[in-house]
């Protein structure tokens, strides 16, 4: 086609548009864009004219139906779902002071799912030998008789028989006797209590294997959830990364890597669903509990010195050592080796003449062992010995399992925080290209922020999955110590501060002009990104319309918001009628607090009629206290030179001072301006500091942190959130 019958197409750069989004519209590879219009960068204005080729002259041809599909809609909406992830990620994180969880982890180690008991089945039989030895007085029937092929001499009295028939009683005193019989009674009566002993040490070790599985099933189900969400966002990258691919906007090695990544994620999920459904079907009848959340339960930090100090021979196994001597003395008593046994007897015998005689006879045996008396003892002492020793070896071989066990333990927790580290910067990374993206930067690109949050998903899994293996090997320690509580030997690791992005409990004034000036998401957006917890919204001009609206969409997100009061006229009338109304307002507009900024201090009179603006002020606050009622959190601003009688008063009227320590960018100077601030308000103290008096971003949050560890104020205010965004804009931008 000629270019007589065509004519130039040139585009006019709008709002958030960049060089990558208009090459996907106009089927262009970027660096063509940039060689038809002589740009040295990626960077564009807004309004400038770029030249993208040619269409048909619409005068002398008839124009071709339009059948590219439109890629920008498709990736602005993409863009759109991974911040919307993205940001429901970060609201759902639990609060850096979070402790959920540590109740819970009782419940994981200590559930009891054993349903019988080998201990209570060896007691039942040595009860039942104890009852039988008890009834046997070792009393027995004796009968005997004697046919001799030639007359035999009987015994003792020289008399010849052919036959003889004896019956009668032995009663078997000692020996395998009577005595006998209640040395065995208490044997096992020892036995008892040793196997008591062994029923208490074996405890947690009876449920290892059941709590090793349960921990295992509760990880699964969790990182299930994780691999589900990744998987839809790979799905849903996959869909339209093959369209890229179509218009030469992506490789095919890309498309590739997605492939294999949603085939690696469909088989976990597939290994993991199959592990639980088995755990269901085995243990269905146990009470284990199948709520418990294990993103919730916290890391736990082993007491080194329950583990260095390792088991030794406790009050258990001293007991044992001493049972098991009462055995050994019962088995080497002297009269064991004795014998006696007495007996009756009724005598029958004949002889040759066929005469029957009878007659009856009682009498006793008794033997005993010569020479053995030294060798019993010796044994004795033998077997003792070796029952010393196999315990003590037991304690030593428990000790060396409990080193190498929490060595492994301190290992894997190294894993675990680098992986922290790895999700923070992977934070970082989505969070500045997302910055990029609201800054309108020319080099934004869409497509990183879903990268970004595949890496975030994949480094959540493998947080999980570290969790899990320190629960186990956690476990393992615990079954082998002497504890019954497993917070005896850990308590919860508290990450809230290891990689804080930004210094402090942060808030934010928000005037009325930043809802007029910026759209409603961005703010939230923009205050999420910045860590900021609280916002103090003026209404200004705004409708209770506009108010109601933003305060609903920034308490979604996670974020209180309180209305911020800035009426000096309040000092000099105190209007309790008005003050009561203004509590009933914010109450109704659903804010979570009122922040108040009276300033009397800028008036012409303070000097001489400080004591009545400051006592009208006191009369506010006690008016809006009982005005809300316990629903609104109060706070006020003051500058750092207000007298001390006035803060005592103050004190109990309000949940927050904040500070304005303006025009001080010298530690030394605030740590000197707020030391009666400090002794008499402690805890509620915040310090405000204005982004106005800072040349870019960095010196600003460097001075905070200087002031938050150098006053020991963990709470700062930022004035304001308009001036904090041009101040981002100047530092990441140059403009």
């Amino acid at each position: 086609m000629g270019q007589t019958d065509s004519v130039r197409l040139v585009h006019k750069v709008e709002l958030g548009e960049n060089l990558y989004r208009i090459s996907l519209k106009y089927d262009i590879p970027v660096s063509k864009l940039r060689e038809l219009n002589n740009l040295n960068s990626n960077a564009i204005r807004t309004g400038q004219n770029l030249f993208v080729g040619y269409k048909l002259n619409e005068e002398m041809n008839t124009p071709l139906p339009n059948k590219v599909p439109d890629y920008l809609q498709r990736l602005e909406r993409m863009v759109e779902n991974a911040e919307a992830l993205y940001y429901e990620s970060v609201v759902r994180l639990p609060k850096k002071t979070d402790t959920t969880g540590f109740e819970s982890v009782a419940r994981v180690f200590e559930g009891n799912y054993t349903k019988t008991s080998k201990y209570e089945l060896i007691k039942q039989f040595n009860d039942s030998r104890a009852s039988a030895l008890k009834s046997d007085i070792g009393l027995g029937f004796y009968s005997a008789y004697t046919y001799n092929f030639r007359p035999g001499v009987f015994d003792g009295e020289d008399l010849f028989f052919r036959n003889r028939a004896s019956i009668g009683l032995d009663w078997r005193l000692l020996g395998s006797g009577l005595r006998a019989n209640k040395d065995a009674v208490k044997q096992i009566e020892i036995e008892n209590e040793l196997n008591e002993l062994l029923q208490q040490k074996d405890a947690k070790s009876s449920n290892y294997v059941y709590t090793f599985n349960y921990i295992i099933y509760l990880f699964n189900k969790a990182q299930i959830v994780h691999l589900e969400r990744r998987k839809q966002l790979i799905d849903n990258f996959l869909d339209l990364a093959s369209d890229l691919y179509l218009v030469r906007a992506m490789p095919w090695e890309r498309i590739l890597e997605l492939k294999s990544k949603r085939a690696s994620l469909e088989s976990m999920l597939k290994n993991l669903n199959n592990y639980n459904q088995g755990f269901d079907s085995a243990y269905v009848e146990l009470n284990f509990d199948r709520s418990l959340n294990a993103n919730y339960l916290p890391v736990m930090e082993i007491d080194p010195s329950k583990v260095f100090s390792g088991v030794s021979m406790d009050s258990l196994q001293d007991r044992t050592l001493e049972l098991e001597q009462q055995r050994l003395e019962l088995n080497y008593r002297k009269n064991k080796d004795f014998n006696l046994r007495t007996y009756a007897r009724y005598n029958l015998f004949d002889s040759d003449d066929a005469t029957i005689r009878t007659f009856g006879s009682v009498g006793a045996t008794f033997t005993a062992p010569l020479f053995k008396e030294k060798r019993r003892e010796e044994l004795q002492e033998k077997e003792l010995a070796v029952i010393k020793s196999e315990m003590q070896e037991q304690v030593t071989t428990i000790n060396n399992e409990l080193m190498n066990h929490y060595y492994e333990y301190e290992y894997t927790l190294k894993q675990y925080i680098d992986f922290l580290g790895k999700k923070e910067l992977a934070q970082e990374k989505l969070r500045r290209e997302l910055t990029k993206d609201y800054l309108n930067d020319p080099n934004f690109t869409p497509l990183n922020t879903v990268t970004y949050l595949d890496e975030l998903y994949a480094i959540d899994y493998e947080l999980l999955d570290l969790k899990q293996k320190l629960y186990l090997k956690l476990l393992k320690i615990y079954s082998l110590l002497d504890a019954t509580d497993i917070r005896d030997i850990s308590e919860p690791i508290q990450f809230s501060h290891l990689f804080d992005k930004m210094a402090g409990n942060r808030a934010v004034y928000v005037w009325s002009e930043s809802l007029q000036n910026y759209e409603t998401e961005f703010l939230i957006k923009y205050a999420l990104n910045n860590e900021f917890d609280r916002l103090f919204l003026s209404q200004g001009q705004l409708s209770n319309e506009v108010v109601l609206q933003a305060v609903k969409n920034y308490q979604r997100e996670g974020a209180s918001v309180y209305r911020l009061v800035g009426k000096n006229s309040l000092a000099e009338n105190p209007d309790p009628d008005g003050v009561k109304e203004l509590a009933e307002t914010i109450i109704l507009q659903g804010f979570d607090g009122v922040q108040f900024d009276i300033e009397p201090h800028t008036f012409n009179d303070w000097d001489s009629q400080k004591d009545v603006y400051l006592n009208n002020i006191i009369q506010v606050l006690q008016t809006f206290e009982q005005a809300a009622d316990g629903y609104l959190k109060v706070s006020i601003s003051l500058p750092v030179f207000y007298p001390e009688d006035f803060l005592s008063k103050l004190e109990p009227l309000v949940d927050e001072v904040v500070l304005m320590a303006y025009e001080r960018k010298n530690l030394e100077s605030i740590v000197n301006a707020i030391q009666e601030e400090v002794k008499i308000l402690g805890p509620k103290l915040s310090l405000a500091l204005r982004t106005q008096e800072f040349n870019d971003r960095l010196e600003l949050e460097d001075f905070l942190n200087e002031v938050i560890n150098g006053t020991g104020i963990n709470n700062v205010v930022v004035h304001d959130l308009n001036s904090l965004i041009k101040l981002d804009q100047k530092t990441i931008l140059g403009k």
